[in-house]
């Protein structure tokens, strides 16, 4: 009963015929998400949360602890769609809702990136002192244990093709990678390669909660010059 209510008050605001009820309160709810850009080394590490009334908060990471809920903006979800803007520094954000877990690309007038995510514990919306929360309880480090590299494909080497890929995936507890989505694939001779090698590596695992983390990798593929 409760979740038909959620549903049907979120239907009303978005309108019935955007997306069904599953669909829009797969995003509902806090998630652990990290934040990838273009050409930068860094990532970024925010909590997310998705009102059932449309409204988004986050809660940035600044060093071991969370900054306090803030409004970002509302959400839409619109034909497996979900949008919405960091209206802080403009950043538009878009996820596939079909996707295994939450997440897609974002962008702003000077840069872009992606960004993918894990569900957590829902007590985390309900927490006025999220800042107090120890962040490495709710998103403990990724640590790589085996870290496998793609090799280049023998029929792109032979067209001359270059290309990148990236891939998102979830990390269990346990430290296997597990769900693999693409964000960006330049070109399809290049996903079996990057595929196998996400799936054979691995990272350090960790006691307790999360079960899940979100990671990250992606991969230049570029052909030396001859001569």
């Amino acid at each position: 009963m409760v979740l038909a209510a959620v549903c049907g008050a979120t239907q009303a605001l978005f309108g019935a015929n955007d997306s069904t009820s599953a669909e829009i309160q797969s995003s509902v709810g806090v998630w652990g998400c990290m934040l990838y850009e273009h050409l930068a080394s860094d990532n970024e590490y925010v909590l997310m949360r998705f009102d059932p009334v449309g409204t988004t908060h986050f809660a940035r990471l600044s060093g071991d602890e969370f900054r306090g809920w803030a409004p970002v903006s509302g959400w839409t979800a619109r034909r497996n769609r979900l949008s919405f803007t960091d209206s802080r520094i403009g950043r538009e954000f878009e996820a596939d809702l079909r996707r295994s877990s939450l997440g897609g690309k974002w962008k702003t007038e000077t840069s872009s990136g992606g960004w993918w995510c894990a569900r957590l514990d829902n007590a985390l919306a309900d927490s006025q002192n999220v800042e107090s929360v120890n962040a490495k309880d709710v998103m403990p480090p990724l640590i790589p244990h085996a870290a496998s590299t793609p090799f280049y494909p023998l029929r792109a080497i032979r067209q001359a093709k270059k290309g990148h890929a990236t891939i998102c995936f979830l990390v269990e507890s346990t430290g296997v990678i597990v769900e693999p989505e693409f964000i960006e694939l330049s070109d399809e001779i290049f996903r079996e390669t990057t595929l196998r090698a996400v799936l054979a590596s691995s990272y350090r695992g960790w006691a307790g909660e999360p079960a899940a983390r979100p990671g990250c990798r992606t991969f230049d593929f570029e052909l030396d010059p001859i001569g």
